[in-house]
């Protein structure tokens, strides 16, 4: 499980909340509440509820698929259009095995 103390020592670092894709132009936006701590153009309770209320309409039903895993599936997304997590498993019944592979 990410935990934020495994920042300590890293110095925060800014990055625009809206990004262009390089090879679609398409815009999306950064979003993830582990590492965003806010809009450093908004005051600390704008930001934040700002942020909660993109979060919450990027991560609802219309937007959302959860992969129904089964064995030998592949799942590919592309990092940069993608708010993505891992999906909770049983793993007192399944053995879980990732890899990783980065394309460029």
């Amino acid at each position: 499980m990410f935990e934020r103390d495994s920042l300590a020592g890293h110095p925060e670092v800014e990055h625009p909340l809206v990004l262009t894709h390089p090879a679609t132009g398409a815009r999306s936006l950064l979003l993830g509440s582990m590492v965003i701590s806010g809009i450093t153009t908004l005051a600390e309770k704008e930001s934040r509820a700002l942020l909660d209320e993109l979060l919450e309409h990027t991560t609802s039903a219309p937007y959302v698929y959860s992969h129904r895993w089964k064995q030998g599936d592949l799942v590919v997304w592309d990092n940069l259009a993608a708010l993505h997590t891992a999906s909770p498993c049983d793993s007192s019944r399944h053995r879980r095995l990732l890899y990783r592979a980065a394309v460029r």
